[in-house]
């Protein structure tokens, strides 16, 4: 992608055409759908709502099989199908297509497993990773969901004052990107541009500090945007306007998660699409990942591109 000489895709249909929302019971949860939901219906993408019943037994009688008495398993089965219409009621209304799913095992498991073998093109979740303290002691969903993932992954939930998210919420009309002249920060590019055609919407790449890990850039691209970091983001910002996208740009020499928790305050009401890899193991036992740190501190929702996720086979037939 050195020259970016190809066209870019016109429609945003095939990197959102399936998005599965797991859904617990919570209003944090539900009230991810007031973004998924007209996000849904700008890019014609189908809803599958997830809901994962708990084994009753923690060791199963035979390998993969997970039993329950026959009346719980029935009253469970039915109490989460009229949860699941009740939030499509509430929530989508008809406004775009959508699907139940429930299904019976351990959380993070369900979610990964549905996710991959139906092929979805996003998990969005309404809620924020742990801080590290309370990971020690409970759960990590969210975190083993993202170590795991191979589909993108939106992390959203209500403001911290517990006030919610409004239900007249609008869906934001901007999509900031970081660049900081790694090929992944480039597919990501290529990511926004479809969201961003299908949507409507408004892109602004915000240049950050160069990546300095090896294993993250390749010569090219490397020194090409320290050299040169305002030519690297033009050519980016061109490539997109040529494609009828309306884009901007924004420099800063701060770090990837303090330049987004800048733009915050400058900017309106956005999306944040960023492509990270994985930290080393011995970073990940004392700090944890640092995508589920920044997603606890940014207030917009954000898309992170996992280190397994591949464009859409169609869309690399096309390059």
């Amino acid at each position: 992608m050195a020259a970016l000489s190809e066209p870019l895709p016109e429609q945003g249909q095939s990197v959102l055409e399936r998005i599965i929302v797991p859904l617990d019971g919570s209003a944090r949860a539900e009230e991810v759908l007031n973004l998924v939901v007209p996000l849904s219906e700008l890019l014609g993408s189908e809803l599958t709502l997830l809901h994962v019943l708990l084994p009753r037994h923690e060791t199963p009688g035979r390998p993969g099989e997970i039993s329950y008495p026959d009346t719980l398993h029935d009253r469970a089965r039915a109490l989460a199908t009229d949860y699941l219409a009740e939030v499509a009621k509430n929530y989508v209304q008809d406004r775009v297509r959508t699907k139940t799913v429930i299904a019976a095992g351990g959380v993070p498991d369900m979610i990964l497993a549905h996710a991959e073998h139906g092929s979805f093109s996003m998990i969005a979740v309404g809620a924020r990773p742990r801080a590290r303290i309370h990971r020690l002691f409970q759960e990590r969903i969210t975190e083993t969901v993202w170590a795991r993932a191979t589909a993108p992954l939106l992390f959203w939930a209500p403001p911290a004052d517990g006030q919610g998210i409004p239900a007249e919420y609008t869906l934001p009309g901007r999509i900031v990107i970081p660049i900081n002249g790694t090929p992944r920060a480039d597919m990501a590019l290529e990511y926004v541009s479809q969201i961003a055609a299908g949507a409507g919407m408004s892109v602004t790449l915000l240049g950050v500090k160069p990546a300095r890990s090896l294993r993250l850039t390749n010569g090219q691209n490397r020194t090409r945007y320290n050299e040169s970091p305002n030519e690297y983001l033009e050519e980016r910002s061109e490539r997109l306007i040529a494609a009828g996208i309306s884009a901007d740009i924004m420099r800063t020499d701060h770090k990837v998660d303090n330049a987004l928790l800048s733009v915050e305050e400058e900017l309106p009401a956005h999306i944040i699409v960023m492509a990270s890899g994985r930290r080393r193991t011995l970073d990940r036992v004392f700090f944890g990942y640092s995508v589920t740190r920044l997603a606890r501190r940014v207030s917009n929702p954000i898309i992170f591109l996992p280190p397994g996720y591949e464009p859409p086979a169609e869309d690399q037939d096309s390059k």
